[in-house]
């Protein structure tokens, strides 16, 4: 099975609550953070990278608002 390589870019709500619903029916994902540390002692979220077996997803927290 061939995963797709390119990234999918996730900055809306209604598509991480789309992909969030599919992930809780899986055995396991992979997880990786990066965290923004420029402006404050403590670590700002900045990107979420989820793969999933289908594909690699990046998710930008700092654009998502609900």
């Amino acid at each position: 099975m061939l995963i797709p390589t390119e990234p999918i870019w996730i900055d809306r709500a209604d598509h991480l609550a789309e992909l969030c619903a599919r992930w809780r029916n899986q055995a396991s994902i992979a997880v990786d953070t990066e965290f923004m540390r420029s402006e404050t002692f403590y670590p700002i979220a900045g990107l979420l990278q989820i793969g999933d077996g289908q594909g690699c997803y990046l998710i930008d927290p700092l654009a998502i608002h609900e």
